[in-house]
């Protein structure tokens, strides 16, 4: 307040200066004015500005009873100016330090920091400072608490079940870009509800996955080939395709594996039939009784096993093939040692007196050896042959060789199977797939129709035969060099064949009156002449004379007119004779 007055009070003091200012002005006469009198000028605007302040001051404040002189302040004022001044510098270093402080938030996105540095440069008190830092502060615990929930959110996308990977990635992009509470609760209960609807999909992929696991004959490596793209399957006809596909695989491998077996097997039965059944029950009686068991089955069992086809078996389960497989080695071990026996009897004929030939017999098969369920893969009857079976053959083969003075030739069916080694799971190829397509040709067939109109014996091509074709489309499945199967995809008549229509004359020629005809052209016979139509039948109430063809002209023409007449003087001389009768 007081500082107010005193710049009041001075302006005052100028104005009313004025006047002697100018009187000054007159009282110099001229630029070369002495230095004395300027400074008698000057002491004379001295005194009067000092009368012309302490007047001002009087007018302007009546309660300021003198007036300081110009650039004196009292110490009152320099306190009051003291604390404005250090009001003022509190006010710039809380301001300093809040920029400073918000500056250093890492939560806060550059645009909002903007804002906030610039509230406060613009702050003009500590109160409005204050009010820009509790703003700031409580936008931070919003956001942590916000990212807080995200990253609950986030690990509970994380492990949701029953989403697929896409589903998954999707969520948890959407997941950053929300910016409120109330839009990741949305977004958690979108997930449930997918989940919920992915859930049938998800039981059925575990299934079939523990399913591909269950089939017996799928190496490791196809297994894990056929498992393999189960996460990114979505439905339940992609699940059922892969599914069916391990199956008819499972079916394969098992037929695979056991190739030899089966060769083996079926070259004993066809070895069976050619040898006479052995009747000396005293070296056979076991094996006749086996055999009156089990061997009208053994082509069956054999067919159960071999007729196995990926393409139509696939439904079968691993017990209903095992008992196909256990079927293949009924027919393989009561087979061979059938074969064992009728092979060994024919020998044992050639010395009956032999009795150590009839002991080694007695030992092998006059005891029941097996039942029906007994034959398997994996069955004791393995350990049986081996034992009591192998050992013995061989020592009535060297005692036979002994006796016949021939080398020693070992029989196939009777030796044990090999084990053949599976190749390691990397070697062996895999199954592939491709189509083949092969065409067929058709043959026509000749359609043969007698023309009334032609000479006996002729004919004529009306239309020439082309042959046909089929196109045969066929999916073939491969391992390696080695065809697996084939299956007819089409087979469809591309080009229908052509028919070849001949006709052949009928009409009878008379040989009395016929001139000799001359023979016919064979460009002409075969074909037919561009402006001479076909022969065809003109339709009832068609108008002939415009539609009707013309046949074509033949030789026979001249002969008929020539009978004609002969016939008419015939007639004519017989009715003349019959009236001068």
């Amino acid at each position: 307040m007081k500082k107010q007055l005193y710049v009041a009070a001075t302006a005052a003091t100028l104005a009313s200066l004025a006047p002697h200012l100018v009187q000054a002005e007159q009282v110099v006469p001229s630029a070369d004015v002495q230095l004395e009198d300027s400074l008698g000028v000057n002491k004379v605007l001295a005194g009067a500005v000092d009368s012309q302040l302490n007047r001002s001051a009087h007018v302007v404040s009546p309660s300021i009873p003198t007036v300081q002189p110009l650039g004196q302040v009292s110490p009152a004022d320099q306190g009051a100016e003291n604390k404005v001044q250090e009001e003022q510098a509190q006010l710039e270093a809380a301001k300093k330090q809040a920029i400073a402080a918000v500056s250093q938030m890492q939560d806060l996105p550059s645009s909002l920091k903007n804002t906030y540095l610039a509230k406060l440069q613009q702050a003009t008190t500590l109160q409005e400072i204050e009010a820009v830092k509790q703003e700031v502060a409580q936008y931070v615990a919003q956001r942590q608490q916000l990212e807080a929930k995200k990253a609950a959110a986030k690990e509970t996308l994380t492990k949701k079940e029953y989403l697929f990977p896409g589903q998954r990635s999707d969520y948890l992009a959407r997941l950053e870009q929300l910016g409120t509470e109330a839009e990741i609760d949305g977004l958690l209960a979108e997930a449930d509800q997918m989940s919920t609807a992915n859930k049938a999909i998800f039981q059925k992929r575990d299934a079939i996955d523990k399913g591909i696991d269950q089939l017996r004959y799928l190496s490791q490596e196809q297994k894990a080939d056929f498992k393999g793209p189960l996460e990114a399957l979505q439905s339940d006809k992609e699940l059922d395709a892969i599914f069916l596909a391990a199956k008819k695989a499972n079916i394969q491998a098992l037929k695979d594996r056991e190739k030899e077996a089966l060769t083996k097997a079926k070259a004993i039965l066809k070895g069976i039939k050619q040898l006479p059944e052995v009747t000396d029950e005293s070296l056979y009686k076991g094996q006749m009784e086996v055999w009156q068991a089990v061997g009208s089955y053994l082509d069956g069992y054999l067919h159960v096993f071999d007729s196995l086809n990926p393409e139509t078996d696939a439904h079968l389960t691993n017990q209903e093939l095992k008992g196909r497989l256990v079927r293949l080695y009924d027919a393989l071990q009561y087979g061979e040692m059938e074969y064992i026996a009728r092979d060994l009897e024919q020998k044992r004929k050639q010395y009956p007196d032999n009795q150590e030939l009839r002991n080694l017999l007695r030992d092998m098969f006059y005891d029941s050896y097996a039942s029906v369920a007994t034959g398997s893969r994996d069955a004791s009857f393995v350990g049986f042959i081996n034992r009591d079976i192998y050992p013995r053959q061989k020592r009535f083969n060297e005692l036979y060789r002994i006796l016949s003075g021939t080398p020693l030739i070992p029989l196939t069916p009777a030796q044990p199977i090999p084990k053949k080694e599976e190749p390691a799971p990397s070697d062996k190829p895999k199954i592939t797939a491709r189509l083949e397509t092969r065409e067929e040709q058709l043959d026509f067939q000749t359609i043969t129709r007698e023309n009334p109109n032609l000479p006996k014996g002729e004919k004529r091509v009306i239309t020439k035969g082309e042959k046909g074709v089929r196109t045969i489309v066929e999916e073939v499945q491969v391992r390696g060099n080695d065809i697996l199967s084939r299956k007819v995809i089409s087979d469809v008549v591309t080009k229908p064949a052509i028919d070849e229509v001949v006709e052949i004359g009928t009409k009878e020629a008379d040989e009395k009156m016929m001139d000799t005809p001359t023979p016919p052209n064979k460009d002409e016979e075969s074909v037919p002449q561009q402006n001479e139509p076909s022969a065809e039948l003109v339709k009832p109430g068609q108008n002939q004379n415009k539609d009707r063809r013309i046949l074509p002209r033949t030789n026979d023409t001249p002969s008929i007119l020539s009978a004609v007449g002969i016939a008419l003087v015939s007639l004519t001389g017989l009715f003349i004779k019959k009236r001068k009768k």
